[in-house]
């Protein structure tokens, strides 16, 4: 579906004391978590209907991580004879320490672990491992052997990156290739939003989800009703995104998000499928559908591409993650005066926790270059430069 630029507004048995013996076929390594989990339930008694959602409880997302961790404890498992649904905590702390001292995993990561086996233990009818002391006591200890060292400072510069964005091959929009249209509109989606990849993924063009102001002041999105972002509460509905658009005389005009995105629907129109309402679509032709990651593919090849003529070990050694853009998006609006709550709206957090433990950046070392580039959209808001900027620009507009 295509739109106007003239839119409107607006039962499982006791645990052994020991926990080993052979495994039947349903829990070999190559059966997955969740069709092992369904057996054990089966065998508890619970019906088809019941088993089927009891294996559902958690979002897809969710269930597709803890599968793949599910698989690494159950081939550790496998290894020493022990029934993965019949382990002892004896046996699950010396999993994690396998994790901790010979895989060297974070103790982010281990806690990952733990949830992911001790829901699915504990859903089959065996003992929450998430709330046994020992194992508490354990991964803790992990966190003061290896504390977590936290970047203060972005890895890579937002200001080189969007200084780039305003170039061939990212302009002019309306004639470049298509590929590079997407992944600047994406990256600047991402960065006007603050939300997740998967939820820019989920982005909608119905006509309930895509709204422009009469005059493109500002549009409004919101993900397919039938998507669920990661801390939404099921029976609530989600919040609307709602990206400002910049001044049309500003020296950033190329970098507005409502700009590109008219562009960008308005070039993609004839190639969309009446069955298809997602508002990225693919590049390759024969693809009907793109994935959550090619999202994170497009977000990065902006900075990749911006850093391009530097020497690969420099790009190498960012790390560069999709993940990036979120965190400097809030953090930028913070810098510029916006409140906590902004932020925390913006982004989608229930609290302050997640967002000031792992994406608070400091802005201080790049603010300079980006108050050189006008004003930017971040976290649904305009961050214009002060008064001072020599651009011209300023919060007084």
């Amino acid at each position: 579906m295509c739109l106007s630029s003239s839119s409107t507004s607006e039962t499982r048995p006791s645990v052994s004391n020991q926990g080993q013996g052979s495994l039947s076929k349903s829990r070999k390594t190559s059966s997955t978590r969740l069709a092992s989990l369904r057996v054990s339930l089966r065998k508890r008694g619970f019906s088809e209907g019941a088993t089927k959602h009891l294996t559902k409880s958690v979002r897809d997302s969710t269930s597709i991580v803890y599968d793949a961790k599910w698989s690494i404890f159950s081939d550790w498992c496998s290894e020493r004879e022990i029934d993965p649904f019949q382990v002892t905590v004896q046996q699950l702390a010396d999993f994690l320490v396998f994790l901790f001292e010979s895989k060297g995993l974070c103790p982010s990561t281990i806690k990952g672990y733990r949830s992911a086996i001790s829901r699915t233990i504990h859903i089959s009818g065996g003992p929450d491992f998430g709330i046994n002391e020992h194992i508490s006591l354990l991964v803790r200890s992990f966190s003061l052997e290896r504390p977590r060292q936290k970047t203060l400072v972005p890895k890579w510069d937002l200001g080189l990156v969007l200084s780039f964005l305003k170039l061939p091959p990212f302009e002019p929009a309306e004639t470049i290739d298509l590929r590079f249209l997407s992944y600047k509109c994406c990256f600047l989606l991402a960065l006007a939003s603050g939300r997740r990849r998967s939820e820019i993924h989920a982005f909608s063009i119905s006509d309930a989800c895509l709204r422009f102001n009469r005059d493109k002041s500002s549009v409004t999105l919101l993900t397919d009703p039938a998507f669920l972002a990661k801390n939404q509460i099921p029976d609530k509905g989600a919040e609307p995104v709602v990206i400002p658009a910049l001044p049309s005389d500003s020296i950033s005009v190329l970098l507005c998000p409502v700009r590109i995105l008219s562009i960008y629907l308005e070039r993609t129109c004839s190639l969309r499928s009446v069955s298809n309402s997602r508002l990225f679509i693919p590049i390759k032709k024969g693809i009907s559908d793109l994935s959550v990651k090619t999202i994170s593919t497009w977000i990065c090849k902006c900075i990749s591409l911006a850093y391009g003529s530097s020497k690969a070990e420099l790009l190498n050694s960012f790390n560069v993650k999709a993940h990036d853009v979120r965190g400097i998006s809030t953090s930028w609006a913070l810098f510029n005066s916006a409140s906590l709550e902004e932020v925390l709206s913006a982004g989608f957090w229930r609290n302050e926790n997640s967002f000031i433990s792992h994406y608070l950046q400091s802005m201080a070392t790049f603010a300079e270059s980006l108050y050189s580039l006008g004003p930017i959209v971040s976290a649904q808001r305009l961050n214009f430069p002060p008064v001072s900027s020599v651009t011209g620009d300023s919060a007084l507009r």
